[in-house]
Protein backbone atom coordinates (compact mmCIF):
# COMPACT_ATOMS: atom_id res chain seq x y z
CA UNK A 1 0.00 0.00 0.00
CA UNK A 2 3.00 2.29 0.47
CA UNK A 3 4.01 2.11 -3.17
CA UNK A 4 3.29 5.30 -5.02
CA UNK A 5 1.70 4.80 -8.37
CA UNK A 6 0.43 7.25 -10.96
CA UNK A 7 -2.26 6.07 -13.32
CA UNK A 8 -3.16 8.09 -16.37
CA UNK A 9 -5.91 6.53 -18.45
CA UNK A 10 -8.58 7.95 -20.72
CA UNK A 11 -11.56 5.79 -19.95
CA UNK A 12 -13.41 6.72 -23.10
CA UNK A 13 -10.44 5.59 -25.18
CA UNK A 14 -10.56 2.23 -23.44
CA UNK A 15 -14.23 1.82 -24.23
CA UNK A 16 -15.69 0.71 -27.53
CA UNK A 17 -19.45 0.69 -27.77
CA UNK A 18 -22.49 0.37 -25.62
CA UNK A 19 -24.13 -1.57 -28.41
CA UNK A 20 -22.63 -4.93 -27.47
CA UNK A 21 -25.06 -7.86 -27.81
CA UNK A 22 -26.66 -8.86 -24.53
CA UNK A 23 -26.75 -12.60 -23.81
CA UNK A 24 -28.37 -12.61 -20.39
CA UNK A 25 -32.14 -12.10 -20.84
CA UNK A 26 -34.39 -14.97 -21.80
CA UNK A 27 -37.65 -14.69 -23.70
CA UNK A 28 -39.28 -16.92 -21.08
CA UNK A 29 -39.58 -14.69 -18.04
CA UNK A 30 -41.10 -15.69 -14.69
CA UNK A 31 -44.83 -14.90 -14.22
CA UNK A 32 -44.17 -11.99 -11.85
CA UNK A 33 -41.27 -10.38 -13.66
CA UNK A 34 -40.02 -7.12 -12.09
CA UNK A 35 -40.90 -4.00 -14.06
CA UNK A 36 -38.92 -0.86 -14.92
CA UNK A 37 -40.28 2.43 -16.32
CA UNK A 38 -38.30 4.69 -18.65
CA UNK A 39 -39.85 8.05 -19.55
CA UNK A 40 -38.09 9.76 -22.48
CA UNK A 41 -38.88 12.28 -25.16
CA UNK A 42 -38.27 11.26 -28.75
CA UNK A 43 -35.48 10.68 -29.49
CA UNK A 44 -31.98 12.15 -29.43
CA UNK A 45 -29.28 9.53 -29.28
CA UNK A 46 -28.91 9.93 -25.50
CA UNK A 47 -32.54 8.80 -25.08
CA UNK A 48 -31.76 5.59 -26.93
CA UNK A 49 -28.59 5.01 -24.93
CA UNK A 50 -30.56 5.66 -21.74
CA UNK A 51 -33.03 2.92 -22.69
CA UNK A 52 -30.21 0.55 -23.56
CA UNK A 53 -28.37 1.23 -20.32
CA UNK A 54 -31.49 0.51 -18.26
CA UNK A 55 -32.11 -2.71 -20.19
CA UNK A 56 -28.55 -3.93 -19.70
CA UNK A 57 -28.59 -3.01 -16.01
CA UNK A 58 -31.79 -5.02 -15.43
CA UNK A 59 -31.53 -8.12 -17.66
CA UNK A 60 -34.37 -9.99 -15.92
CA UNK A 61 -36.79 -7.08 -15.84
CA UNK A 62 -39.41 -5.99 -18.32
CA UNK A 63 -38.60 -2.48 -19.49
CA UNK A 64 -41.57 -0.26 -20.30
CA UNK A 65 -40.46 2.69 -22.44
CA UNK A 66 -42.92 5.59 -22.36
CA UNK A 67 -42.43 8.20 -25.08
CA UNK A 68 -43.57 11.79 -24.60
CA UNK A 69 -44.83 13.35 -27.86
CA UNK A 70 -42.73 16.24 -29.11
CA UNK A 71 -44.74 18.96 -30.91
CA UNK A 72 -43.84 18.59 -34.59
CA UNK A 73 -44.72 21.08 -37.32
CA UNK A 74 -43.84 19.69 -40.73
CA UNK A 75 -44.76 22.99 -42.39
CA UNK A 76 -41.68 24.64 -40.85
CA UNK A 77 -38.34 24.38 -42.62
CA UNK A 78 -35.21 23.86 -40.51
CA UNK A 79 -32.87 26.83 -40.17
CA UNK A 80 -30.38 27.05 -43.04
CA UNK A 81 -27.10 25.44 -42.04
CA UNK A 82 -23.64 27.00 -41.70
CA UNK A 83 -21.71 28.08 -44.76
CA UNK A 84 -19.32 25.61 -46.34
CA UNK A 85 -16.34 27.81 -45.53
CA UNK A 86 -14.65 26.70 -42.27
CA UNK A 87 -15.48 28.90 -39.31
CA UNK A 88 -18.46 30.60 -40.96
CA UNK A 89 -21.63 30.59 -38.82
CA UNK A 90 -24.15 30.76 -41.65
CA UNK A 91 -26.89 33.32 -42.33
CA UNK A 92 -28.86 32.76 -39.09
CA UNK A 93 -25.77 33.08 -36.91
CA UNK A 94 -24.64 36.24 -38.68
CA UNK A 95 -28.08 37.85 -38.52
CA UNK A 96 -28.38 37.21 -34.77
CA UNK A 97 -24.83 38.32 -34.06
CA UNK A 98 -25.48 41.65 -35.77
CA UNK A 99 -28.16 42.46 -33.17
CA UNK A 100 -26.44 40.85 -30.19
CA UNK A 101 -26.97 42.67 -26.87
CA UNK A 102 -24.08 43.64 -24.60
CA UNK A 103 -23.40 42.52 -21.06
CA UNK A 104 -22.68 45.10 -18.31
CA UNK A 105 -18.95 44.52 -18.92
CA UNK A 106 -19.41 45.42 -22.58
CA UNK A 107 -18.85 41.92 -23.94
CA UNK A 108 -21.31 40.33 -26.41
CA UNK A 109 -24.10 38.39 -24.72
CA UNK A 110 -23.67 35.14 -26.64
CA UNK A 111 -26.01 33.24 -24.32
CA UNK A 112 -28.88 35.52 -25.30
CA UNK A 113 -27.95 35.13 -28.96
CA UNK A 114 -28.16 31.34 -28.73
CA UNK A 115 -31.38 31.56 -26.72
CA UNK A 116 -32.99 33.68 -29.43
CA UNK A 117 -32.24 30.94 -31.91
CA UNK A 118 -33.57 28.15 -29.69
CA UNK A 119 -36.36 29.38 -27.38
CA UNK A 120 -39.92 28.84 -28.66
CA UNK A 121 -42.44 31.69 -28.70
CA UNK A 122 -46.01 32.16 -29.93
CA UNK A 123 -45.67 35.94 -30.38
CA UNK A 124 -42.53 37.30 -32.06
CA UNK A 125 -40.51 39.35 -29.53
CA UNK A 126 -39.48 42.93 -30.24
CA UNK A 127 -35.87 42.05 -31.13
CA UNK A 128 -37.11 40.24 -34.26
CA UNK A 129 -37.77 43.65 -35.85
CA UNK A 130 -34.04 44.39 -35.68
CA UNK A 131 -33.10 41.51 -38.03
CA UNK A 132 -31.91 42.99 -41.32
CA UNK A 133 -31.37 39.84 -43.41
CA UNK A 134 -34.56 39.43 -45.45
CA UNK A 135 -33.93 35.71 -45.99
CA UNK A 136 -33.50 35.04 -42.27
CA UNK A 137 -36.31 37.31 -41.02
CA UNK A 138 -39.22 34.95 -41.95
CA UNK A 139 -37.79 32.21 -39.72
CA UNK A 140 -38.14 34.47 -36.67
CA UNK A 141 -41.16 36.53 -37.72
CA UNK A 142 -43.18 33.30 -37.89
CA UNK A 143 -44.26 32.22 -34.38
CA UNK A 144 -44.10 28.62 -33.18
CA UNK A 145 -47.42 26.82 -33.32
CA UNK A 146 -48.58 24.63 -30.45
CA UNK A 147 -50.90 21.65 -29.97
CA UNK A 148 -54.56 22.67 -30.30
CA UNK A 149 -57.52 20.71 -28.96
CA UNK A 150 -59.19 20.36 -32.37
CA UNK A 151 -55.85 20.03 -34.23
CA UNK A 152 -56.86 22.77 -36.65
CA UNK A 153 -53.16 23.45 -37.34
CA UNK A 154 -52.30 19.78 -37.97
CA UNK A 155 -49.55 19.47 -35.35
CA UNK A 156 -51.12 16.47 -33.65
CA UNK A 157 -51.31 14.58 -36.93
CA UNK A 158 -47.71 15.52 -37.79
CA UNK A 159 -46.64 14.29 -34.37
CA UNK A 160 -48.44 10.96 -34.76
CA UNK A 161 -46.50 10.19 -37.95
CA UNK A 162 -43.27 11.34 -36.32
CA UNK A 163 -43.83 9.41 -33.07
CA UNK A 164 -44.47 6.16 -34.88
CA UNK A 165 -41.29 6.48 -36.94
CA UNK A 166 -39.28 7.48 -33.87
CA UNK A 167 -40.49 4.50 -31.83
CA UNK A 168 -39.53 2.17 -34.65
CA UNK A 169 -36.11 3.81 -34.84
CA UNK A 170 -35.46 3.22 -31.14
CA UNK A 171 -36.70 -0.36 -31.40
CA UNK A 172 -34.55 -1.05 -34.45
CA UNK A 173 -31.40 0.31 -32.83
CA UNK A 174 -32.00 -1.70 -29.65
CA UNK A 175 -32.52 -4.85 -31.68
CA UNK A 176 -29.38 -4.17 -33.71
CA UNK A 177 -27.62 -3.90 -30.35
CA UNK A 178 -28.56 -7.46 -29.54
CA UNK A 179 -31.52 -6.74 -27.26
CA UNK A 180 -34.14 -9.46 -27.76
CA UNK A 181 -37.10 -8.12 -29.71
CA UNK A 182 -39.81 -9.65 -27.55
CA UNK A 183 -42.89 -7.98 -26.09
CA UNK A 184 -42.08 -9.72 -22.82
CA UNK A 185 -38.85 -7.74 -22.50
CA UNK A 186 -39.36 -4.33 -24.08
CA UNK A 187 -42.62 -2.49 -24.63
CA UNK A 188 -43.34 0.99 -25.99
CA UNK A 189 -46.17 3.23 -24.84
CA UNK A 190 -47.39 6.74 -25.46
CA UNK A 191 -50.34 8.86 -24.38
CA UNK A 192 -52.43 10.92 -26.79
CA UNK A 193 -53.65 12.99 -23.83
CA UNK A 194 -50.11 14.30 -23.35
CA UNK A 195 -50.66 16.50 -26.39
CA UNK A 196 -52.98 18.58 -24.19
CA UNK A 197 -50.07 19.49 -21.89
CA UNK A 198 -46.75 19.47 -23.74
CA UNK A 199 -45.32 22.74 -25.11
CA UNK A 200 -42.57 23.15 -27.71
CA UNK A 201 -39.26 22.77 -25.90
CA UNK A 202 -37.40 24.44 -28.77
CA UNK A 203 -38.31 26.44 -31.85
CA UNK A 204 -39.62 24.17 -34.59
CA UNK A 205 -36.97 25.47 -36.98
CA UNK A 206 -34.22 24.69 -34.45
CA UNK A 207 -35.14 21.03 -34.03
CA UNK A 208 -32.92 18.62 -35.89
CA UNK A 209 -34.86 16.34 -38.21
CA UNK A 210 -33.90 13.33 -36.13
CA UNK A 211 -35.95 10.96 -38.27
CA UNK A 212 -33.14 11.32 -40.83
CA UNK A 213 -30.40 10.08 -38.45
CA UNK A 214 -28.51 7.29 -40.15
CA UNK A 215 -29.73 8.32 -43.60
CA UNK A 216 -26.25 9.23 -44.68
CA UNK A 217 -23.82 8.01 -47.28
CA UNK A 218 -21.05 8.02 -44.68
CA UNK A 219 -20.96 4.65 -42.95
CA UNK A 220 -17.54 3.75 -41.58
CA UNK A 221 -16.39 0.25 -42.61
CA UNK A 222 -15.34 -1.93 -39.66
CA UNK A 223 -11.84 -3.35 -39.43
CA UNK A 224 -11.38 -6.81 -41.00
CA UNK A 225 -14.68 -6.45 -42.81
CA UNK A 226 -15.97 -9.74 -44.26
CA UNK A 227 -17.51 -9.93 -47.75
CA UNK A 228 -20.93 -10.47 -46.16
CA UNK A 229 -20.50 -7.43 -43.93
CA UNK A 230 -19.34 -5.36 -46.88
CA UNK A 231 -22.38 -6.34 -48.93
CA UNK A 232 -24.70 -5.43 -46.05
CA UNK A 233 -22.94 -2.10 -45.49
CA UNK A 234 -23.03 -1.17 -49.16
CA UNK A 235 -26.73 -2.02 -49.30
CA UNK A 236 -27.35 0.23 -46.30
CA UNK A 237 -25.36 3.00 -47.94
CA UNK A 238 -27.38 2.81 -51.13
CA UNK A 239 -30.65 2.88 -49.21
CA UNK A 240 -29.38 5.72 -47.04
CA UNK A 241 -28.33 7.72 -50.07
CA UNK A 242 -31.77 7.33 -51.62
CA UNK A 243 -33.55 8.31 -48.39
CA UNK A 244 -31.33 11.32 -47.79
CA UNK A 245 -31.73 12.49 -51.38
CA UNK A 246 -35.49 12.18 -51.04
CA UNK A 247 -35.51 14.18 -47.80
CA UNK A 248 -33.49 16.98 -49.40
CA UNK A 249 -35.87 17.03 -52.36
CA UNK A 250 -38.84 17.38 -50.01
CA UNK A 251 -37.28 20.41 -48.32
CA UNK A 252 -37.11 22.14 -51.71
CA UNK A 253 -40.91 22.16 -51.91
CA UNK A 254 -42.01 25.74 -51.20
CA UNK A 255 -45.67 25.01 -50.48
CA UNK A 256 -45.80 24.29 -46.71
CA UNK A 257 -48.85 22.02 -46.88
CA UNK A 258 -47.45 19.98 -49.77
CA UNK A 259 -44.14 19.68 -47.92
CA UNK A 260 -46.03 18.55 -44.81
CA UNK A 261 -47.81 15.72 -46.64
CA UNK A 262 -44.55 14.62 -48.22
CA UNK A 263 -42.79 14.48 -44.83
CA UNK A 264 -45.66 12.51 -43.31
CA UNK A 265 -45.29 10.01 -46.12
CA UNK A 266 -41.54 10.01 -45.64
CA UNK A 267 -41.97 8.93 -42.00
CA UNK A 268 -44.52 6.30 -43.00
CA UNK A 269 -42.11 4.71 -45.48
CA UNK A 270 -39.65 4.10 -42.65
CA UNK A 271 -42.35 2.80 -40.30
CA UNK A 272 -43.67 0.39 -42.92
CA UNK A 273 -40.16 -0.88 -43.65
CA UNK A 274 -39.56 -1.56 -39.95
CA UNK A 275 -42.93 -3.30 -39.55
CA UNK A 276 -42.00 -5.60 -42.42
CA UNK A 277 -38.49 -6.18 -41.07
CA UNK A 278 -39.75 -7.29 -37.65
CA UNK A 279 -43.07 -8.80 -38.78
CA UNK A 280 -45.05 -6.59 -36.42
CA UNK A 281 -48.16 -4.57 -37.14
CA UNK A 282 -47.56 -1.87 -34.55
CA UNK A 283 -44.97 -0.58 -32.11
CA UNK A 284 -46.75 1.89 -29.79
CA UNK A 285 -49.41 0.90 -27.26
CA UNK A 286 -51.70 3.22 -25.23
CA UNK A 287 -50.18 4.29 -21.92
CA UNK A 288 -53.56 3.74 -20.27
CA UNK A 289 -53.18 0.01 -21.00
CA UNK A 290 -50.00 -0.11 -18.92
CA UNK A 291 -51.64 1.81 -16.09
CA UNK A 292 -54.65 -0.54 -16.08
CA UNK A 293 -52.41 -3.60 -16.22
CA UNK A 294 -50.37 -2.46 -13.23
CA UNK A 295 -53.17 -1.13 -11.05
CA UNK A 296 -55.29 -4.29 -11.48
CA UNK A 297 -52.39 -6.70 -11.01
CA UNK A 298 -52.55 -8.97 -7.98
CA UNK A 299 -48.76 -9.37 -7.91
CA UNK A 300 -47.13 -8.25 -4.69
CA UNK A 301 -45.04 -5.09 -4.77
CA UNK A 302 -41.44 -6.18 -4.27
CA UNK A 303 -38.66 -3.85 -3.07
CA UNK A 304 -36.94 -2.34 -6.09
CA UNK A 305 -39.84 -3.11 -8.41
CA UNK A 306 -41.27 -0.33 -10.58
CA UNK A 307 -38.23 1.90 -10.53
CA UNK A 308 -38.40 4.83 -12.95
CA UNK A 309 -35.82 6.74 -14.97
CA UNK A 310 -37.01 10.06 -16.40
CA UNK A 311 -35.12 11.47 -19.37
CA UNK A 312 -37.95 13.58 -20.74
CA UNK A 313 -40.89 15.73 -19.59
CA UNK A 314 -42.78 14.69 -16.46
CA UNK A 315 -46.16 14.46 -18.21
CA UNK A 316 -46.67 10.70 -18.20
CA UNK A 317 -44.80 10.16 -14.93
CA UNK A 318 -47.27 12.47 -13.19
CA UNK A 319 -50.25 10.65 -14.71
CA UNK A 320 -48.76 7.33 -13.61
CA UNK A 321 -48.51 8.36 -9.97
CA UNK A 322 -51.90 10.14 -10.00
CA UNK A 323 -53.58 6.98 -11.30
CA UNK A 324 -52.14 4.89 -8.49
CA UNK A 325 -49.12 3.55 -10.34
CA UNK A 326 -46.42 2.02 -8.18
CA UNK A 327 -42.96 3.55 -7.85
CA UNK A 328 -40.13 2.38 -5.61
CA UNK A 329 -37.63 5.08 -6.59
CA UNK A 330 -37.17 7.67 -9.33
CA UNK A 331 -34.13 9.20 -11.04
CA UNK A 332 -34.59 12.13 -13.41
CA UNK A 333 -32.61 14.53 -15.58
CA UNK A 334 -34.02 17.95 -14.73
CA UNK A 335 -33.38 21.45 -13.40
CA UNK A 336 -30.23 23.51 -12.89
CA UNK A 337 -28.18 24.08 -9.77
CA UNK A 338 -27.73 27.78 -10.58
CA UNK A 339 -28.70 28.22 -14.22
CA UNK A 340 -26.22 31.04 -14.78
CA UNK A 341 -24.58 29.44 -17.80
CA UNK A 342 -27.55 27.62 -19.30
CA UNK A 343 -29.09 28.72 -22.57
CA UNK A 344 -32.79 28.26 -21.82
CA UNK A 345 -34.51 29.70 -18.73
CA UNK A 346 -36.03 26.28 -17.97
CA UNK A 347 -34.19 23.02 -18.33
CA UNK A 348 -35.64 21.29 -21.41
CA UNK A 349 -37.47 18.44 -19.62
CA UNK A 350 -39.00 20.96 -17.22
CA UNK A 351 -39.91 23.62 -19.77
CA UNK A 352 -41.78 21.20 -22.04
CA UNK A 353 -44.38 20.67 -19.30
CA UNK A 354 -43.62 22.88 -16.30
CA UNK A 355 -47.01 22.18 -14.71
CA UNK A 356 -46.45 18.42 -14.58
CA UNK A 357 -42.90 18.87 -13.30
CA UNK A 358 -44.13 20.97 -10.36
CA UNK A 359 -46.91 18.56 -9.42
CA UNK A 360 -44.74 15.46 -9.82
CA UNK A 361 -42.33 16.82 -7.23
CA UNK A 362 -45.23 17.45 -4.88
CA UNK A 363 -46.60 13.93 -5.38
CA UNK A 364 -43.36 12.01 -4.78
CA UNK A 365 -42.71 14.05 -1.65
CA UNK A 366 -46.25 13.43 -0.43
CA UNK A 367 -45.88 9.67 -1.00
CA UNK A 368 -42.29 9.62 0.34
CA UNK A 369 -40.92 8.11 -2.88
CA UNK A 370 -37.13 8.61 -3.23
CA UNK A 371 -36.50 10.95 -6.16
CA UNK A 372 -32.95 11.89 -7.15
CA UNK A 373 -32.55 14.73 -9.66
CA UNK A 374 -29.54 14.94 -11.99
CA UNK A 375 -29.04 18.63 -12.91
CA UNK A 376 -27.63 19.86 -16.19
CA UNK A 377 -24.46 21.40 -14.78
CA UNK A 378 -23.10 18.14 -13.40
CA UNK A 379 -23.85 16.28 -16.63
CA UNK A 380 -21.89 18.93 -18.55
CA UNK A 381 -18.67 18.34 -16.59
CA UNK A 382 -15.75 17.47 -18.92
CA UNK A 383 -15.47 13.92 -17.55
CA UNK A 384 -18.79 13.01 -19.14
CA UNK A 385 -18.21 14.44 -22.61
CA UNK A 386 -17.29 12.57 -25.77
CA UNK A 387 -15.13 14.54 -28.17
CA UNK A 388 -15.51 14.14 -31.90
CA UNK A 389 -11.99 12.76 -32.19
CA UNK A 390 -12.94 9.97 -29.76
CA UNK A 391 -15.73 8.59 -31.95
CA UNK A 392 -13.49 6.20 -33.89
CA UNK A 393 -12.23 4.58 -30.71
CA UNK A 394 -15.45 4.50 -28.73
CA UNK A 395 -17.68 3.10 -31.46
CA UNK A 396 -15.17 0.85 -33.23
CA UNK A 397 -17.08 -2.13 -34.58
CA UNK A 398 -20.45 -0.40 -34.25
CA UNK A 399 -20.36 1.97 -37.20
CA UNK A 400 -24.13 2.37 -37.53
CA UNK A 401 -24.38 3.71 -34.00
CA UNK A 402 -21.32 5.88 -34.47
CA UNK A 403 -23.03 7.37 -37.54
CA UNK A 404 -26.09 8.28 -35.48
CA UNK A 405 -23.98 9.92 -32.77
CA UNK A 406 -21.97 11.81 -35.37
CA UNK A 407 -25.07 12.99 -37.20
CA UNK A 408 -26.54 14.27 -33.94
CA UNK A 409 -23.40 16.33 -33.36
CA UNK A 410 -23.13 17.62 -36.91
CA UNK A 411 -26.80 18.52 -37.34
CA UNK A 412 -27.51 20.04 -33.94
CA UNK A 413 -24.52 22.45 -34.17
CA UNK A 414 -24.97 23.20 -30.48
CA UNK A 415 -22.10 21.34 -28.86
CA UNK A 416 -18.44 20.97 -29.70
CA UNK A 417 -18.56 17.69 -27.81
CA UNK A 418 -21.33 15.26 -27.06
CA UNK A 419 -23.02 15.28 -23.66
CA UNK A 420 -25.34 12.29 -23.34
CA UNK A 421 -27.54 13.69 -20.57
CA UNK A 422 -30.09 10.89 -20.29
CA UNK A 423 -27.46 8.16 -20.54
CA UNK A 424 -25.68 9.70 -17.55
CA UNK A 425 -28.97 9.78 -15.67
CA UNK A 426 -29.48 6.05 -16.26
CA UNK A 427 -26.06 5.39 -14.71
CA UNK A 428 -26.77 7.52 -11.65
CA UNK A 429 -30.05 5.59 -11.29
CA UNK A 430 -28.13 2.44 -10.42
CA UNK A 431 -26.91 3.87 -7.12
CA UNK A 432 -28.33 7.06 -5.60
CA UNK A 433 -25.27 7.35 -3.37
CA UNK A 434 -22.73 7.77 -6.17
CA UNK A 435 -22.71 11.56 -5.95
CA UNK A 436 -23.37 13.93 -3.04
CA UNK A 437 -26.89 15.33 -3.02
CA UNK A 438 -28.97 17.89 -1.18
CA UNK A 439 -32.68 17.93 -0.26
CA UNK A 440 -34.48 20.46 -2.45
CA UNK A 441 -37.84 22.14 -2.89
CA UNK A 442 -39.23 23.74 -6.07
CA UNK A 443 -40.17 27.37 -6.53
CA UNK A 444 -41.47 29.49 -9.40
CA UNK A 445 -39.59 32.50 -10.72
CA UNK A 446 -39.52 34.90 -13.64
CA UNK A 447 -36.83 36.77 -15.51
CA UNK A 448 -36.66 40.52 -14.94
CA UNK A 449 -34.72 42.76 -17.32
CA UNK A 450 -32.68 45.39 -15.46
CA UNK A 451 -31.72 48.42 -17.57
CA UNK A 452 -28.92 50.83 -16.80
CA UNK A 453 -27.10 53.69 -18.49
CA UNK A 454 -23.42 54.52 -18.21
CA UNK A 455 -21.08 57.11 -19.70
CA UNK A 456 -18.28 55.42 -21.63
CA UNK A 457 -15.68 57.60 -23.38
CA UNK A 458 -18.03 60.53 -23.06
CA UNK A 459 -20.93 58.68 -24.65
CA UNK A 460 -24.10 57.38 -23.05
CA UNK A 461 -24.28 53.58 -23.27
CA UNK A 462 -27.46 51.68 -22.40
CA UNK A 463 -26.97 48.24 -20.89
CA UNK A 464 -29.29 45.45 -19.83
CA UNK A 465 -28.97 42.35 -17.72
CA UNK A 466 -31.43 39.72 -16.57
CA UNK A 467 -32.16 38.71 -12.99
CA UNK A 468 -34.31 35.82 -11.76
CA UNK A 469 -36.90 36.79 -9.13
CA UNK A 470 -39.12 34.36 -7.21
CA UNK A 471 -42.89 34.71 -7.73
CA UNK A 472 -45.89 33.21 -5.91
CA UNK A 473 -47.75 30.22 -7.29
CA UNK A 474 -50.44 31.61 -9.64
CA UNK A 475 -54.10 31.00 -8.88
CA UNK A 476 -55.99 28.59 -11.14
CA UNK A 477 -52.73 27.37 -12.67
CA UNK A 478 -53.34 24.69 -15.30
CA UNK A 479 -51.31 22.70 -17.78
CA UNK A 480 -50.76 24.49 -21.09
CA UNK A 481 -49.36 23.72 -24.52
CA UNK A 482 -47.91 27.24 -24.72
CA UNK A 483 -44.26 27.94 -23.83
CA UNK A 484 -44.12 28.65 -20.07
CA UNK A 485 -44.09 32.20 -18.74
CA UNK A 486 -42.49 31.09 -15.51
CA UNK A 487 -39.23 29.43 -14.54
CA UNK A 488 -39.27 26.35 -12.32
CA UNK A 489 -36.19 26.01 -10.14
CA UNK A 490 -35.23 24.13 -6.98
CA UNK A 491 -33.20 25.26 -3.97
CA UNK A 492 -31.50 23.37 -1.14
CA UNK A 493 -33.47 23.07 2.10
CA UNK A 494 -33.22 21.27 5.43
CA UNK A 495 -33.70 17.48 5.21
CA UNK A 496 -36.99 17.64 7.11
CA UNK A 497 -38.36 20.15 4.61
CA UNK A 498 -37.11 18.44 1.46
CA UNK A 499 -38.31 14.97 2.38
CA UNK A 500 -37.64 12.32 -0.27
CA UNK A 501 -36.66 14.75 -3.06
CA UNK A 502 -32.92 15.31 -3.47
CA UNK A 503 -30.65 16.67 -6.20
CA UNK A 504 -27.04 15.90 -7.04
CA UNK A 505 -25.40 19.17 -6.14
CA UNK A 506 -22.03 20.78 -6.45
CA UNK A 507 -21.31 24.41 -7.26
CA UNK A 508 -18.95 24.53 -10.26
CA UNK A 509 -17.34 27.73 -8.98
CA UNK A 510 -15.01 30.11 -10.76
CA UNK A 511 -12.25 27.49 -10.97
CA UNK A 512 -14.55 24.71 -12.17
CA UNK A 513 -14.27 22.78 -8.94
CA UNK A 514 -16.95 20.44 -10.22
CA UNK A 515 -14.29 18.64 -12.27
CA UNK A 516 -12.21 17.94 -9.18
CA UNK A 517 -15.39 17.08 -7.32
CA UNK A 518 -16.37 14.33 -9.76
CA UNK A 519 -12.83 12.99 -9.94
CA UNK A 520 -12.56 12.86 -6.14
CA UNK A 521 -15.92 11.09 -5.83
CA UNK A 522 -14.76 8.55 -8.40
CA UNK A 523 -11.53 7.83 -6.55
CA UNK A 524 -13.24 7.61 -3.18
CA UNK A 525 -15.67 5.12 -4.64
CA UNK A 526 -12.74 2.84 -5.51
CA UNK A 527 -11.83 2.60 -1.86
CA UNK A 528 -15.35 2.32 -0.56
CA UNK A 529 -15.91 -1.00 -2.29
CA UNK A 530 -12.43 -2.43 -2.78
CA UNK A 531 -12.95 -4.41 0.41
CA UNK A 532 -15.54 -6.44 -1.51
CA UNK A 533 -13.80 -7.42 -4.77
CA UNK A 534 -16.80 -9.36 -6.07
CA UNK A 535 -19.08 -6.35 -5.81
CA UNK A 536 -19.18 -4.43 -9.12
CA UNK A 537 -18.13 -0.82 -8.87
CA UNK A 538 -21.01 1.57 -9.51
CA UNK A 539 -19.00 4.75 -9.78
CA UNK A 540 -20.02 6.80 -12.85
CA UNK A 541 -16.88 6.12 -14.85
CA UNK A 542 -16.95 2.38 -14.31
CA UNK A 543 -20.66 2.04 -15.01
CA UNK A 544 -20.33 4.01 -18.23
CA UNK A 545 -17.35 1.87 -19.17
CA UNK A 546 -19.30 -1.32 -18.52
CA UNK A 547 -22.12 -0.06 -20.74
CA UNK A 548 -19.66 0.64 -23.50
CA UNK A 549 -18.00 -2.75 -23.43
CA UNK A 550 -17.64 -5.82 -21.23
CA UNK A 551 -14.93 -4.31 -19.09
CA UNK A 552 -11.28 -5.28 -19.32
CA UNK A 553 -8.74 -4.60 -16.57
CA UNK A 554 -6.26 -1.82 -17.15
CA UNK A 555 -2.68 -3.02 -17.26
CA UNK A 556 -0.76 -1.85 -14.21
CA UNK A 557 -3.57 -1.82 -11.64
CA UNK A 558 -3.27 -4.30 -8.79
CA UNK A 559 -5.99 -6.71 -7.73
CA UNK A 560 -7.36 -4.39 -5.06
CA UNK A 561 -8.97 -2.26 -7.75
CA UNK A 562 -12.39 -3.54 -8.74
CA UNK A 563 -12.74 -0.66 -11.19
CA UNK A 564 -11.98 -1.16 -14.86
CA UNK A 565 -11.56 2.47 -15.79
CA UNK A 566 -10.33 5.64 -14.15
CA UNK A 567 -10.68 9.30 -14.98
CA UNK A 568 -8.47 11.18 -17.41
CA UNK A 569 -7.11 13.01 -14.39
CA UNK A 570 -3.80 11.98 -12.84
CA UNK A 571 -3.96 10.45 -9.40
CA UNK A 572 -1.33 9.50 -6.90
CA UNK A 573 -1.91 6.55 -4.64
CA UNK A 574 -0.12 6.80 -1.33
CA UNK A 575 -0.86 5.06 1.97
CA UNK A 576 -4.49 4.35 1.17
CA UNK A 577 -5.34 7.77 -0.23
CA UNK A 578 -5.65 9.13 -3.74
CA UNK A 579 -5.32 12.80 -4.43
CA UNK A 580 -5.99 14.50 -7.78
Amino acid sequence: MGTRRRVVVSWFRKAKSTFQPSHTPSKQLPPQVPEILVFVDVPDIDNILCCLSVIKAHPNHRVNIVLTPRPVDFTVKPYPGPDDAPGQPGPVGRALYNIIPRLPNGKPDTTTMVRRRMQAYTTPPDWVKEIEDEEVLPYFATPDRVFEANDSNGLKKDTCHYMKASAWRIFDMLCEAGVISSDTLIRFFWDLESMEKVAPGLRHAAHVADFTYGYTTKIHPPKNETPKQKKKRESKQENAKAMLTRFQEILLEEDPEKRREMLRGYCDIFSQAMATKYNRKSILSPFDDLIAEQTTSSASFQPGDWQAVIGGPFTEALKWIEKGGRLSKVTGMAFYTKGKHNTLPNQFNVGADIWSAWHFLQKVKEKNIPFLIMPTEIAKAPEWKIKKEDLDTIFAGHEDIRTVVEEFTNQSKTLQSITLFDWITSIIARDHNILPSKPVLPYLAEEVVIESEEIVDGKSVKKKHVEVHEVPLPKDWNASTYPPKFILRVRPVDPEEGGSVRMCWDDPGEEHEIVQFLATVHVQYHYDICSSPKQPCLCPVCRLGDDLLPAQPIVGLDDQFCCKFVSEKCFERDEGAMVP
